[in-house]
């Protein structure tokens, strides 16, 4: 009678075991997908901005409309878990920005953000796409 109680014991510490593995990898594959779903929708974004910058020249409502989806797209990188990366006053953090230039600036403290040459998501644990970043230093760093 002791052998069948512990076989069951072994029998229900094994399902449970298993049903606690395959809720992991439940959640590792749908975070897989919805990191692949907002790397597909980056490219879009991407020309969004690029058409934002050189459409100066149309038609305030076409202007306007490009300015609304591209406000959609950001919202949905972030309905995603991935939320655009805020750069206002910021200061450089590598886990958030990508350097892409660094100019020598005496007026502004060093490791200041200048401008952002393309934007980032996500957050420090969940990151999509740092944000490309042109830094400042002062001159008499290397």
């Amino acid at each position: 009678m002791e052998t069948a109680d512990d076989r069951w014991r072994r029998t229900a510490a094994d399902y449970d075991n298993l049903r606690k593995r395959m809720a992991r990898e439940i959640q590792t594959v749908r975070e897989q997908e919805r990191q692949h779903t907002a790397e597909a929708f980056l490219p879009v974004v991407d020309a969004l901005d690029r058409a934002l910058t050189f459409g100066v020249d149309l038609d305030e409502g076409v202007l306007d409309g490009m300015q609304a989806v591209r406000v959609q797209a950001a919202d949905a990188l972030r309905a995603l878990g991935y939320p655009e990366i805020v750069i206002d006053g910021a200061e450089f953090d590598p886990q958030l920005h990508e350097a892409v230039s660094v100019v020598e600036d005496a007026s502004v403290p060093p490791r200041s953000i200048l401008a952002v040459t393309r934007p980032g998501f996500g957050t420090p644990e969940r990151m999509l796409r740092p944000a490309a970043v042109v830094v400042t230093r002062r001159p008499d760093e290397e």
